[in-house]
């Protein structure tokens, strides 16, 4: 069957009812002429609760299978204990699609434990794609009410969702035991694809009972979610923790908990996180891996541990006002991961079993530009192969030398020709780095290709137009210090004729012709100094 809604608002007094349906298609948008549906517009069809009505919910789905299609869902409004799903509520197996919509401004007023502002499934799958959910939110309660979902709450539920925005939904309640500011999701799989959360909080306002007050999950909450794919999602500005007081948060963008297998690739997380105590990913129990990962400027840290186990390949973790990766138990393997220039630690590790290989942990704290200062690896149980970092680690190929990336400035962390990390890395396996460029490659033009440590690779050395750069023995020091510089040309045309080095950026070279691949200069006088090689 297939309902046509002409473009229009269409104010409800009682809530939607469709049961017992085995196939109903509810499309949105339409003309709406006599006796025909029209041609599809590009006005919506918005169904809401009418303003004359305090409390009601939009849609009660019950032993269905429904489509929903180009339709604006919104001011649905409940309170009570067990009332859930101030949009849709569906039930007993059934199935809920929605292709093109919008579902926003729905809530619940916490009279008791509520779960799902928008949407709350108990088994059955949901698929949602191309829609937007926005301002959806649990909120009000006292300290001994909990809130799940501050948009969607899924138990046992086989969920797809893709291409879909989230944007300021949340959950800001007087409780102090709330989880998913977005999303709750407990058993059942999830696969969540090319989607963007902005935005999402889950905050307790009451700290009175802290260190009992929690808020879990500031986009997603997972318990139990065999599996949990996450791939080609954007998180920024989403966060969890306690409006009132201080307390630790858990997982501004996720938290896991259980059972839960979930497998993150492909995703970004920028600007999340509330103080220097937040976590961005919060890994309490289960089983977490994470390929082509990039986590930038977050408050707090990167990766939390408290128990499970978490496997990274290709990680980029860079710009936290605390630490990378905070070990407290479980177990953790790095490969081909860059940890690099966050405020506190690279690691730091008290209770979990952490391994690295072919990874960098550099220039922490971010404060610090002198190889010396650093701290980059804390806390025993953490093994260290054919990796960079500073001191140098125990272990087989590990080297303390600047790993001479393109622009620390500019945050660009891929490596500059001539780096001690180009080829040197164990052979891992890993066919792609963190830009999908295929892995190993000769970097460093010796004849072979072997994989690079870090998270990106270098393109092939004999390939391509000429690209030179250049190394330094050193790049800071007292009074006076003697550099010697190294330069690197890659391409498939090396025959170099001429160099020429400007050693304080006047225009001028002070040396120049033939033969000058390496060379040494002495800098007299203390300042900054802008080397040049052309």
């Amino acid at each position: 069957d297939i309902v046509y809604l002409k473009y229009g608002t269409y104010s409800l007094t009682t809530q939607l009812v469709i049961s017992n349906r085995p196939s109903l298609t509810i499309k949105g948008g339409y003309q709406g002429i006599t006796g025909s549906p029209g041609v599809l517009t590009n006005l919506p069809s918005l169904v809401k609760r009418d303003a004359a009505v305090t409390f009601m919910r939009i849609g009660h789905i019950y032993h269905s299978t429904t489509t929903v299609e180009r339709v604006t869902a919104a001011n649905g409004s409940l309170t009570a204990a067990g009332l859930y799903g101030a949009a849709f509520l569906v039930e007993s197996a059934s199935a809920l699609t929605l292709r093109d919509c919008v579902v926003t401004n729905n809530n619940l007023i916490q009279g008791g434990n509520q779960f799902g502002a928008a949407i709350y499934m108990d088994g059955g799958r949901l698929n949602i794609s191309g829609s937007r959910f926005v301002n959806n939110r649990i909120s009000g309660g006292w300290w001994w009410e909990q809130g799940y979902g501050g948009a969607m709450a899924c138990i046992n539920v086989d969920v797809v969702v893709s291409n879909v925005q989230f944007f300021g939904n949340y959950i800001s309640t007087r409780a102090g035991y709330q989880r998913g500011g977005t999303m709750y999701l407990s058993g059942g799989p999830a696969r969540l694809i090319s989607n963007v959360w902005s935005n999402s909080t889950v905050a307790s306002q009451y700290a009175h009972d802290y260190p009992s007050c929690y808020s879990w999950g500031g986009a997603i909450y997972a318990v139990n979610s065999v599996p949990l794919i996450v791939t080609s999602n954007t998180f920024t500005r989403c966060s969890a923790g306690l409006t009132d007081g201080s307390a630790v948060e858990f997982g501004d963008i996720l938290y896991v908990d259980g059972a839960t297998q979930a497998h993150i690739a492909g995703c970004t997380m920028t600007d999340n996180g509330r103080t220097s105590v937040s976590r961005t990913l919060y890994i309490k129990t289960g089983d977490v891996s994470a390929g082509r990962v990039t986590m930038r400027g977050n408050k707090g840290t990167g990766i939390y541990m408290a128990g499970g186990t978490f496997a990274a390949t290709n990680l980029l973790v860079y710009g936290q006002s605390s630490h990378g990766f905070w070990g407290a138990g479980g177990t953790a393997r790095f490969l081909h991961s860059t940890i690099v220039r966050n405020a506190g630690l690279g690691i730091t590790n008290n209770g979990a079993t952490v391994s690295l290989t072919n990874s960098i942990v550099y220039w922490h704290p971010s404060t610090t530009y002198v190889r010396e200062q650093q701290t980059n690896i804390v806390g025993a149980g953490v093994t260290v192969g054919y990796s960079c970092s500073y001191p140098k680690p125990g272990g087989t190929g590990n080297t303390d030398v600047d790993p001479e990336f393109e622009s620390v400035p500019l945050n660009n962390y891929r490596l500059h020709l001539g780096s001690s990390c180009v080829d040197a890395g164990l052979a891992s396996g890993v066919a792609m780095d963190l830009d999908n460029r295929a892995r190993p490659q000769d970097g460093n033009g010796s004849g072979g290709s072997q994989y690079d440590v870090g998270a990106y690779e270098l393109t092939n050395a004999a390939a391509g137009t000429l690209r030179c750069d250049f190394t330094a023995s050193t790049n800071q020091g007292w009074d006076s210090i003697t550099a010697i510089f190294t330069a690197h040309v890659a391409g498939s045309n090396t025959n170099i004729a001429w160099y020429g080095w400007d050693f304080n950026n006047d225009g001028s070279f002070e040396k120049s012709g033939t033969g000058y691949r390496v060379v040494t200069n002495t800098f007299s006088s203390y300042g900054w100094y802008d080397v040049t090689l052309r």
